[in-house]
């Protein structure tokens, strides 16, 4: 298991000149940015406007989610950006919880929204609904429609999000494509986070967890089912 600080180093590498932001691998061929610019309560306008700047700035990593409904701008950014595509990491996430066609569904509606016909990494927001439906069976559905998104080359990467041990091990029972990352809340003010349960308890594979929001803020959440 790997931990990758979202924005460690970020003002060192965004210098004049050529900024260099370092990378680790994430899945075969894929290289994650280590640092990149979140959306998470950003408008589409907002979050447009923040993609340009942050493309201009030098980062080439991009957060971003269905639920933030911010892909528009995101995606309407990127395009006025006239950057090839292999040039910037878009990352994306649908919500949790959902059955084969609902997964589909919020997979290609992410790729409408964003204008792209792949993500370089879609995760799965939450281990349920944000209502808390959703236990062992619903996690394994939904993350085999993952694998096929994936295997059709409309993610180069898939992942998982706020998930716990538990929920992991769910998944990882019948994975024929292993989580890439667990993104989790991760930083000095989110002490409610246990590094030991955010990874499997047999680690026998790459894996990462990945922090977001690493300049904290306030509140919590938690899911244990």
């Amino acid at each position: 298991m790997k931990i990758v600080a979202a924005a460690t180093l970020a003002s060192a590498s965004l210098v004049s000149g050529a900024p260099t932001i370092p990378t680790v691998t994430i899945a075969p061929g894929v290289e994650l940015p280590m640092a990149g610019l979140g959306t998470w309560q950003y408008n589409d306008s907002v979050a447009g406007a923040a993609t340009l700047a942050a493309l201009k700035m030098g980062y080439t990593h991009i957060d971003t989610a269905l639920g933030y409904n911010n892909q528009v701008g995101v995606g309407k950014a990127l395009e006025a950006s006239g950057r090839a595509r292999a040039s910037y990491f878009i990352t994306s996430k649908i919500p949790g919880g959902l059955n084969t066609s609902a997964t589909n569904a919020a997979l290609e509606l992410s790729l409408q929204q964003l204008g792209l016909t792949y993500v370089d990494l879609m995760l799965i927001h939450f281990p349920a609904t944000w209502g808390g439906d959703g236990g062992a069976a619903a996690r394994v559905e939904e993350w085999k429609a993952m694998e096929a998104f994936q295997k059709a080359g409309k993610a180069k990467a898939i992942g998982v999000s706020h998930y716990c041990k538990h929920h992991l091990e769910d998944i990882l029972a019948i994975a024929t494509v292993k989580p890439a990352v667990n993104q989790v809340q991760y930083h000095v003010r989110c002490v409610y986070v246990e590094r030991e349960n955010c990874v499997p308890s047999h680690d026998t594979h790459a894996f990462h967890l990945f922090s977001s929001g690493w300049h904290g803020h306030g509140g919590r959440q938690r899911y244990r089912r």
